[in-house]
């Protein structure tokens, strides 16, 4: 690794040393060519940016994106503007992520929230604190973190058509003024019923519960830079107030917004 790489904390498994959670910070401007992992691996960003390119194609991971891989993978990445905190989580061999129904044919870039986030967090948490977790306490957040994710990143299940372009009319919008059911009704010409049973079944939340996450997610960038207050990041991300604000966080992360931007500032 980079010597400008900081791994701020670390938790390394004697009885399977290859299990590795790190808490790593790449500085502003940092780079890595194409290259490999020995190991498949679980990220979840928790400030910044990444902008990895694989096969010719570029995505971008900002804060609350999860991202599986298999070893293997030739990628590059950078780190911009600002640099960028992550949770990696290196897997053992013997880990298998198909028996989390996890398609590990390809790198599953997810973004939707869900229960997930919680059990990682408590990961970072508990290496912070003391720095050391069995193979039991890692793998058991892991299959908790993995088996909520919903059935799109499985190998079981497709939306139709129609739910696609439905969610992608919702990621297109702004996230800070959420779009009504009578909206998408109209779009899909489906049944506002259907609509949200469809939309719960393949992306593991309600239509109402995705938007708000989005809101979250725009805000968490915001908690982890630090320059504002968690009053001035509630009005800017069109949250009622603070309180409002606050219980949807905690809702998604499991910790309180203030909480969370005490984890990021140990992370230095």
């Amino acid at each position: 690794m980079d010597k400008s790489v900081r791994v701020v904390s670390a938790a390394d498994c004697a009885e399977s040393p290859e299990f590795r959670v790190r808490l790593i910070h790449y500085p502003k401007g940092f780079s890595q060519s194409i290259h490999t992992h020995d190991h498949a691996s679980v990220t979840l960003v928790l400030s910044g940016t990444i902008e990895e390119v694989r096969d010719r194609t570029t995505q971008f991971a900002t804060p609350f994106t999860l991202i599986v891989k298999k070893a293997g993978v030739p990628h590059s990445d950078r780190f911009e503007p600002n640099g960028c905190k992550t949770l990696q989580i290196s897997l053992p061999e013997d880990f298998d992520l198909d028996d989390c129904e996890i398609d590990s044919s390809h790198v599953i870039w997810h973004t939707d929230g869900g229960g997930w986030i919680t059990p990682l967090l408590g990961l970072m948490r508990c290496i912070q604190q003391a720095g050391k977790l069995s193979p039991l306490d890692i793998s058991q957040s892991l299959y908790e973190a993995l088996g909520a994710l919903p059935s799109t990143t499985q190998i079981t299940s497709t939306p139709p058509v129609w739910l696609r372009r439905l969610r992608a009319l919702i990621d297109e919008s702004d996230a800070m003024r959420p779009l009504s059911m009578a909206t998408l009704q109209k779009y899909a010409a489906i049944h506002p019923v259907h609509i949200t049973r469809q939309f719960k079944r393949h992306f593991g939340c309600t239509v109402r519960a995705y938007m708000q996450y989005r809101r979250v997610r725009a805000a968490v960038a915001l908690v982890s830079e630090g320059s504002l207050t968690l009053t001035e990041v509630a009005h800017q991300c069109a949250f009622a107030d603070q309180p409002h604000f606050c219980r949807a966080f905690r809702a998604i992360a499991g910790l309180t917004a203030r909480d969370y931007r005490k984890l990021i500032k140990m992370a230095v």
